[in-house]
């Protein structure tokens, strides 16, 4: 449902009854998709949840902090939205551009047949912070197929662990972290790239790679 946030009297009550006594003052989203309607072309709304966007801007973005954690201060990671029709070039500047770092933190969106030279300049002029990979920019007739290499060539992830970036990894493939390719080629890329961060977001965890072969989930809810 869209919206459906403490602004709403019934879902106050259960913020003040469940959530009040704990939520720290100051909330991090680690997960945001921004975007303008200049990146999108005509007819292709995103559907959320069966509400049509044009687009979601950083007002928008203020705006609904405000109201899913009253009294707090909101923070978040942002990037833009990976939809294969829109323009990614205008979409990433419109993050770079609202995105201080210090409330909001510039995350930017890949395709693995960019120029990883055009990658390393937008970081080094645009403040982006992080990448933001997904398996629709491989282009596979079946996503189920997608490899994450695939999403992250090495060009790019060279440029990840030059600049010590964060990647937003979204994990191919049906089983996600249960896939035992992805648990292989995710402990390879974090042994390849070691200056490289991975969060990997699958609900609410997180991976952190402790020896050769076994990988450690975390909970992520809000980072004070």
């Amino acid at each position: 449902m869209w919206r459906e946030t403490a602004k709403h009297e019934r879902n106050l009550k259960i913020w003040r009854e469940e959530f009040e006594q704990f939520v720290p003052a100051r909330v991090l989203d680690f997960h945001v998709h921004v975007w303008n309607a200049d990146c999108v072309p005509p007819g292709a709304d995103w559907d959320c949840a069966g509400h049509p966007l044009r687009e979601y801007t950083f007002d928008d973005l203020r705006q609904d902090l405000i109201d899913a954690y009253p009294g707090r201060k909101g923070l978040a990671v942002c990037f833009g939205m990976p939809d294969t029709r829109y323009d990614l070039t205008i979409n990433n500047r419109y993050v770079a551009t609202g995105c201080d770092g210090r409330d909001f933190f510039a995350f930017r969106l890949i395709d693995p047949n960019e120029d990883p030279a055009v990658v390393r300049r937008d970081v080094e002029q645009s403040g982006f912070v992080g990448l933001k990979p997904y398996l629709d920019y491989v282009r596979k007739s079946d996503p189920n197929q997608v490899e994450i290499p695939e999403m992250l060539p090495t060009g790019i992830m060279q440029v990840a662990d030059e600049k010590q970036l964060i990647i937003m990894l979204h994990i191919p493939r049906k089983a996600r972290l249960a896939d035992p390719l992805n648990q292989k080629q995710i402990v390879e890329l974090c042994r390849a790239w070691p200056r490289a961060k991975m969060p990997a977001p699958t609900r609410a965890s997180r991976i952190r790679l402790v020896n050769e072969n076994r990988l450690v989930f975390t909970s992520l809810y809000a980072l004070a």
